[in-house]
């Protein structure tokens, strides 16, 4: 059994198959970890659009406010442009935060679970709440109360604070994954926080518009305050932006948000509070107001809705090339298997079976069989047959012309001796 075990048959199989598994088991892993490759991937395309449906859904609900504080701050009711301009910005924020409820309750993460109850539920006060604003907009401002403003703004700020904690789930769920999607997620996040703030400043300079007289030292200190977080979230920003890594699109939209933003946006603003400092009266409307400002928080919005777009397309290019890199690995697998199996076909047809067949004869010989037959033996040639074989006699007839002839007479093959009477048969020689 040892001799069997240690045999060279035995020992270039166990190589064969030997490599056969490092080669498989190699290809093998190479295919796993670009199967976690796109499954990572895929996770990541997955939060990036549940989070652009979530921005969907807060940026439609801010144009709604913008609008629906417009019409609750005026002094006279609604104007028939203005009540259908709020109910069709309404059906807007409905369908986008259908859209968004949905695409959460499909992909659930444990943390987002007791958060979109509190969800649903500033969604369902938020929808209940909207009749009541329909009516009072038709009413002169004496008559609506300001008690309703303060409502609905309450409940307004509820639901895009729900909206916001469900984007930093799901920022926090996909961090680490990859070094463009951390930096594309950190500007997602401060871009949309200046967004807001910006939001909440344009508000505050809203009221001062429709009041026309000079600010109240609180609603002075307000906007500072809120002037001064967007100018942190900002220098962030332009940090990021300097550096080389930063995609070409993204620079451009923050270069544009610079522009129509921190330039011309705050050159008009400083020219309304300047005017009303000196105490003269405003030319212009809140309405004209908000529609003048909106291009100034679309820039800003820009920049969030960018950073998602490049995100997800990272993502799914990391998903195409993991996928190349699983179907590579298991056709390389394959190949490996099929070639492991010709080498073992070879390697026993061309090396163990001949080295078989001569380990038997040998053993023969060992044991005295001298008649064991030799395999693979090759035929002698006509030349050395002739030399060794054949015996051409001195004396041989000769042809009709006179010349010997040239027929030989192959002699027969010695027959082994006998081993003599009384001497041992292994000691004889072969």
């Amino acid at each position: 059994m040892a001799k069997r075990v240690l045999s060279v048959g035995t020992l270039l199989s166990a190589i064969t198959g030997l490599l056969v598994v490092v080669l498989v088991a190699a290809f093998a892993v190479s295919a796993l970890s670009a199967y976690h490759r796109e499954a990572r991937a895929r996770a990541v395309l997955s939060a990036v659009n549940e989070a652009r449906s979530i921005m969907a859904a807060k940026i439609a609900v801010r144009i709604e406010l913008g609008t629906a504080n417009l019409v609750l701050e005026a002094h006279e009711a609604a104007s028939p442009a203005n009540f259908a301009r709020l109910q069709r910005l309404h059906a807007q924020s409905q369908s986008t935060l259908d859209a968004a409820l949905a695409e959460i309750e499909q992909h659930p993460l444990a943390d987002a679970m007791a958060s979109l109850t509190l969800l649903r539920r500033a969604d369902q006060q938020y929808r209940a709440m909207f009749p009541r604003v329909i009516v009072g907009i038709q009413k002169p401002g004496e008559t609506r109360g300001s008690a309703l403003l303060a409502e609905w703004k309450a409940v307004t700020t509820v639901l895009t604070r729900q909206l916001a904690v469900q984007s930093e789930i799901l920022g926090k769920h996909i961090a680490g994954t990859d070094p463009f999607v951390d930096r594309m997620m950190r500007m997602n996040d401060n871009a949309w926080a200046m967004r807001g703030h910006a939001g909440g400043e344009r508000g505050l300079v809203q009221t001062i518009v429709i009041n026309n007289h000079v600010p109240k030292a609180e609603l002075q200190r307000s906007l500072a305050g809120i002037n001064g977080m967007i100018d942190a979230r900002w220098s962030d920003i332009e940090a990021e932006a300097q550096l080389s890594a930063m995609p070409p699109s993204l620079k451009a939209v923050i270069a544009k948000a610079r522009k129509v933003n921190f330039t011309d946006y705050r050159a008009m603003r400083d020219a309304i509070l300047a005017r009303l400092m000196a105490g003269q009266k405003l030319s212009i409307s809140g309405e004209n107001f908000v529609e003048a400002t909106t291009p100034s928080l679309a820039s800003l919005a820009a920049i969030p809705g960018t950073a998602l777009d490049l995100t997800a397309k990272h993502a799914e290019e990391q998903a195409a090339a993991a996928r190349r890199s699983f179907f590579i690995a298991i056709a390389l697998m394959l190949l490996s298997i099929t070639l492991a199996c010709f080498t073992a076909i070879l390697v026993m047809w061309r090396v163990i079976h001949p080295l078989k067949g001569i380990t038997t004869t040998m053993t023969s010989i060992a044991g005295g069989d001298l008649t064991a037959p030799i395999p693979y033996e090759r035929a002698p040639t006509k030349s050395a047959s002739s030399r060794a074989r054949c015996r051409c006699s001195a004396t041989a007839p000769r042809n009709a012309n006179g010349s010997k002839s040239k027929c030989c007479k192959i002699a027969a093959p010695r027959k082994p001796r006998k081993p003599p009477a009384g001497l041992n048969r292994s000691s004889w020689p072969i």
